[in-house]
């Protein structure tokens, strides 16, 4: 097992890839290792080994409750942003079509 920080220390199994089949399902989180690269799967995302023995991770995106988005903008980071890159196409890009 082995410790990642994501919300907490959460003890993660780390898996040597070639002993998984096609069709198996390995739920997050977990590192899965192989002679060449190592994947990550993140706390509620899961990994499935493919057919062609390829991984797929279906990530899930949290939830986000409207009462925790920001609504209100910093004048001051809006009018650097809006200097900043404002400006920053030529004309021609900035035109619609």
């Amino acid at each position: 097992m082995i410790g990642l920080q994501i919300g907490g220390l959460q003890d993660t199994p780390a898996y040597l890839l070639k002993k998984f089949k096609p069709g198996h399902e390995i739920p997050g989180p977990a590192i899965l290792i192989d002679d060449i690269s190592t994947i990550v799967v993140e706390p509620k995302c899961k990994a499935l080994i493919t057919a062609n023995m390829d991984i797929k991770v279906d990530v899930q995106r949290p939830e986000v409750k409207k009462e925790d988005l920001l609504t209100e903008c910093d004048p001051v980071q809006l009018a650097i942003f809006s200097h900043r890159y404002g400006t920053a196409l030529p004309y021609e890009y900035t035109q619609y079509s």
